[in-house]
C-alpha cells in the first residue's frame, strides 16, 4: 500500500516531489520548443480538476470557486484561489513549486465577482512582461474569465496549449502507475464485497451508500462517480443516478453498479459489472457476452501508435456484426487525475496511443430489451494491452 502521510497539512497520499519535478521539466522543455512564456489552467471541482492537481498536487476548489494556476517557463508557479487576501493558500507545507499565492473573495455564483480572478492574471502578465501565453483546457475555463482576459490584453499572443500539456499528462510514469494500481485494487475489492451488499428487500440507494463507505475505507479520496440500477429479468437495466436510486430489490432481479473512484494519490479508475439474484435470463447473458467481447476487440487495438478513431471503427463493425447497435456516445477514455481524460475513444480525437497510457473501455452490448456494459481499465505496454483489474468478467449469480 502507498505510504500515508503522517504530517499535518499534507495530502493523505502525497505525490513524490521527484515526480512533480519530472512533469515540470517536461513542460518547460515543450514550452521552449513551442515558444510559450507561460500557460494558464483553471479548474473547478475534483473529478475534472486534473490540470491543477497534476501541476501542484493541490486539489482545486469547487466549480463555483475555481482555482487558477499560472505555470511559467522560467519561474515558480502562481496559485490563485478564492479566499481571504491576507491568508492565501495553499500553506507552505504543500506549496511545492508554487511561489506567489493570491487570494480574493470571488464566487462564480455571484455576478459581481466574475472578473476578479481574470484581473489578477492580467496584473501578473503585465508585471512580468509576458507575450506568448498558453491557455490549457479552454473547455474548463469560465466564459467570463476567458472573455475578460482576451478583451483586456489585446497585445498578448494567446495560444491554445492544451495539446502540448495533454500529450505529456496522458503518459503515466512508474510513480503514477503505482498509484493507479492502488486505485485498481480498490475497485476490485469493492466489487468482491458486492454479494454481501446485494440482497432481496434492500433499496438501491442503501447499497450505493455501502459502496461509497467501503470505497472510502479502502483509500478513496472522496471523488467518486457511482451509479447503480436494477430491474427484473429481460427488462432494461441501466446505471441510475442517486436521485432515482429508489427501487427495492426483489429475487430474480438483475443489479448493476458502475464505480469510478479516485484512489490514493487522486488517480481514477473504473469498474462495472452485473449481478443476478438467481439464474440470469438468456437475453442479459447474451448482452453481457457481447459487451465483454466488444471490450476485448477494442482492447486489442490499444498499441503504441494506434488511433482511437480506428478503435471505434473496428469496435462498431464488431457490434453490428453481433446484432448490437454501434457506439453512439463514448467507447472509452483515458484516466488519471480526471475521471475522463484524453485520449478519448471518440471520432474527434487526434491523440494517438502511447506506452503507459491507462484506458477505460465500456462497450455496450444489446439483446432484445437487455443492454449490458462491462467496464475495465487497460494499460498500454510495448507488447500490447494488459487488463489491470482481476475481477471476473462475468455476471455474478447470487
Amino acid at each position: 500500500m502507498i505510504k500515508q502521510s503522517s504530517q499535518s497539512r499534507q495530502p493523505l497520499y502525497p505525490i513524490p516531489t521527484s515526480e512533480l519535478e519530472r512533469r515540470w521539466e517536461l513542460l518547460r522543455s515543450a514550452m521552449k520548443e513551442d515558444d510559450v512564456d507561460a500557460f494558464i489552467v483553471q479548474n473547478g471541482g475534483h473529478v475534472a480538476g486534473g490540470y491543477v492537481r497534476w501541476l501542484t498536487d493541490v486539489q482545486p476548489g469547487m466549480p463555483s470557486i475555481p482555482t487558477t494556476v499560472i505555470f511559467s517557463r522560467d519561474g515558480e508557479m502562481t496559485f490563485i484561489g478564492s479566499g481571504d487576501p491576507s491568508s492565501p493558500g495553499p500553506p507552505d507545507s504543500i506549496a511545492r513549486g508554487i511561489g506567489e499565492r493570491i487570494a480574493f473573495p470571488y464566487f462564480r455564483v455571484f455576478h459581481t465577482t466574475q472578473y476578479e480572478d481574470a484581473k489578477i492574471v492580467i496584473d501578473w502578465i503585465k508585471r512580468l512582461g509576458k507575450k506568448n501565453i498558453g491557455l490549457v483546457g479552454l473547455e474548463r475555463m469560465n466564459a467570463s474569465f476567458y472573455k475578460y482576459l482576451v478583451e483586456n490584453l489585446p497585445d498578448i499572443n494567446f495560444i491554445d496549449a492544451t495539446d502540448m500539456v495533454d500529450e505529456i499528462k496522458a503518459v503515466k510514469s512508474p510513480a503514477e502507475l503505482e498509484m493507479v494500481r492502488e486505485t485498481i485494487w480498490l475497485h476490485d475489492k469493492v466489487m468482491e464485497a458486492m454479494p454481501a451488499l446485494i440482497r432481496q428487500g434492500r433499496i438501491e440507494h442503501e447499497i450505493r451508500n455501502d459502496i461509497l463507505h467501503l470505497a472510502m475505507e479502502l483509500g478513496a479520496e472522496g471523488d467518486i462517480v457511482l451509479n447503480v440500477g436494477s430491474g427484473p429479468q429481460g427488462a432494461p437495466v441501466a446505471h441510475t443516478p442517486l436521485l432515482y436510486s429508489n427501487r427495492r430489490i426483489e429475487y430474480g432481479d438483475v443489479f448493476c453498479a458502475l464505480l469510478e473512484s479516485s484512489g490514493p494519490g487522486g488517480y481514477f479508475a473504473e469498474l462495472s459489472r452485473f449481478w443476478s439474484l438467481g439464474e440470469p435470463c438468456e437475453d442479459i447473458k447474451r448482452a453481457f457476452e457481447i459487451s465483454i467481447s466488444a471490450q476485448h476487440v477494442a482492447a486489442a487495438t490499444l498499441k503504441p501508435g494506434g488511433s482511437p478513431v480506428e478503435t471505434l471503427r473496428i469496435t462498431d463493425e464488431y457490434l453490428v456484426s453481433r446484432g448490437s447497435p454501434p457506439i453512439g456516445r463514448l467507447l472509452g477514455h483515458a484516466q488519471g487525475y480526471d475521471y475522463m481524460e484524453r485520449p478519448a475513444l471518440i471520432r474527434s480525437e487526434t491523440m494517438l496511443y502511447k506506452e503507459n497510457m491507462v484506458i477505460a473501455i465500456h462497450a455496450a452490448g444489446k439483446c432484445n430489451k437487455c443492454t449490458a456494459s462491462a467496464v475495465d481499465n487497460y494499460l498500454i505496454t510495448k507488447e500490447g494491452p494488459v487488463r489491470m483489474q482481476t475481477f471476473p468478467q462475468e455476471i455474478i449469480v447470487l
